[in-house]
């Protein structure tokens, strides 16, 4: 009877959600899961928290000394550049004055 009413309210009799619904970390990937137990690593044990997130502590520790992908240094690369060109234009937004790019009036 109560697995019924969990299947159609989608809470136990304590409140609780459905576990494989309700954490969406199992969803994402198992960098997401990484990334989790990196920022929570002082507060729990990395193996306690790498059994509950179904990933494995020798792939943690690996995923840590792994170096960036291209891409992930290309976005760091761009994120500098759009904050140099946010500050150029005294933090407004829009194109930059001067620039090859002006509206004209179509009247």
């Amino acid at each position: 009877m109560e697995l019924a009413r969990v299947k159609r309210t989608g809470s136990g009799q304590d409140g609780a959600r459905h576990t494989k619904k309700s954490s969406r970390v199992l969803c994402e990937g198992v960098a997401a899961r990484y990334a989790i137990v990196k920022e929570m690593r002082l507060r729990y044990s990395i193996p306690q928290m790498c059994r509950v997130l179904g990933v494995s502590p020798s792939g943690y520790y690996r995923w840590l000394k792994r170096k960036p992908s291209k891409r992930a240094q290309e976005e760091g690369r761009l994120e500098v550049e759009i904050k140099a060109a946010h500050q150029r234009t005294r933090a407004t937004f829009g194109p930059e004055k001067g620039s090859s790019m002006t509206l004209r009036s179509t009247g």
